[in-house]
């Protein structure tokens, strides 16, 4: 796929991330429902299910780990003209907890980029330290300027780290976008 890349998860019809944007999808939710206030019609919610109910372990109710990921179909970045890549960016909203349960210490929601070598390095990570609020959508925007993100596979993933056993651990993501 070629520049820009937008998603508000507003023209999905299903409770799936559009599969023209994205290649893993089936992990997160697309509701109308669990954020509070978004940019957007809709949001992709990341807990302790998949998107289909299911808890990633039924069977420890307090395993912990990575649950929820979304990873962007391959982006033609090798197209950016070089003259212009100091201007790449990828942009989003996140929310903690919204309407769901808000995530505990140690929770973690991040973002990784696929460098050149097929290696994911984590770009951006935010954790419950009691200060978030559950109603605000935070506004990020993260420069893309490193020559090992400007090839032809590029791909960025959302995840994240808490209670695998239910609908824990809440965090929403809106309104994403890569552009320069």
């Amino acid at each position: 796929m070629r520049l820009p890349f937008w998603d508000d998860f507003s023209f999905s019809q299903t409770s799936f991330p559009h599969d023209t944007l994205w290649s893993i999808k089936q992990s997160v939710w697309v509701n109308d429902g669990i954020g509070i206030n978004p940019p957007s019609i809709n949001v992709a919610t990341f807990d302790g299910l998949d998107s289909l109910g299911n808890p990633y372990s039924a069977n420890d109710v307090l395993a912990k780990g990575f649950a929820d990921k979304l990873i962007s179909r391959p982006l033609r970045m090798d197209l950016i003209d070089p003259l212009l890549r100091a201007n790449t960016f990828i942009s989003f909203f996140y929310q903690y907890q919204g309407n769901g349960e808000a995530p505990d210490s140690g929770d973690i929601f991040s973002l990784s980029f696929k460098n050149n070598l097929g290696q994911w390095e984590t770009v951006w990570s935010i954790e419950n330290t009691g200060t978030l609020q559950k109603d605000i959508f935070v506004p990020v925007t993260i420069a893309i300027t490193d020559d090992k993100f400007f090839y032809d596979e590029f791909q960025f993933r959302f995840q994240n780290f808490g209670r695998l056993s239910g609908p824990y651990d809440t965090c929403n993501l809106d309104y994403v976008f890569v552009s320069n």
